[in-house]
């Protein structure tokens, strides 16, 4: 009887430990949905993104994977409108409490992406997040009837709201069409989805 109650007893204790090692996987990844909305007033042109960023337990790495400029390829160009449409957009990146640097397919071409806080010790002025984007290098093409031949670098400033919410102020492929463009993000952090990676790295490590 004693040896059942110990068995007993040891299996339960070994039952909890993969229990909270479970737990423990699941809260180190934290998933973030994030959409960007650019308008361009001046061509009343609109364009989106839509991403899952991941950040992993390491606390410096993350990937994001989405796609770019959302829209139906079928639909006729309005002048001046230059987006390609549907680009992969996938990286990988680097990051601490001041920067955030990324590489990978960024819109569809390799390329790289910087984000800087600098004032993020500050009340207030942690807020704002300057942000560029150096990509398509090789690009030689036609698109809408313009000649494509510098590669693609745009940025700007962006003001967060809140941990849901932020707007900004861009300029888009500054070598070529130069377009000034209003942003608006929404981000927001998925607990089902940390779940689910949490799930898979367990399974992962069987």
């Amino acid at each position: 009887m004693k040896e059942d109650v110990k068995e007993s007893v040891s299996d339960l204790k070994e039952t909890m430990a993969e229990v909270k090692t479970f737990v423990g996987k699941m809260r180190r990844f934290k998933v973030y949905w994030d959409y960007d909305f650019f308008y361009m007033p001046e061509d009343h042109l609109t364009s989106s993104d839509l991403a899952l960023e991941i950040f992993p337990s390491s606390g410096y790495t993350f990937y994001r994977v989405g796609m770019a400029n959302l829209g139906n390829e079928d639909d006729r160009l309005k002048e001046k409108d230059y987006l390609e449409k549907n680009k992969i957009d996938v990286r990988f990146g680097l990051y601490n409490d001041w920067a955030k640097f990324s590489a990978g397919m960024i819109r569809g071409s390799g390329g790289v992406a910087l984000e800087l806080k600098p004032f993020y010790n500050r009340e207030f002025l942690n807020r704002f997040t300057f942000t560029g984007e150096f990509y398509d290098w090789g690009r030689d093409r036609t698109v809408n009837g313009h000649n494509f031949n510098k590669p693609n670098l745009s940025g700007g400033v962006d003001f967060r709201f809140n941990r849901y919410f932020s707007v900004g102020a861009w300029a888009r492929d500054v070598l070529e069409t130069k377009d000034f463009a209003i942003k608006a993000n929404v981000s927001f952090n998925d607990e089902d989805i940390s779940s689910f990676f949490g799930l898979a790295a367990v399974a992962g490590s069987k």
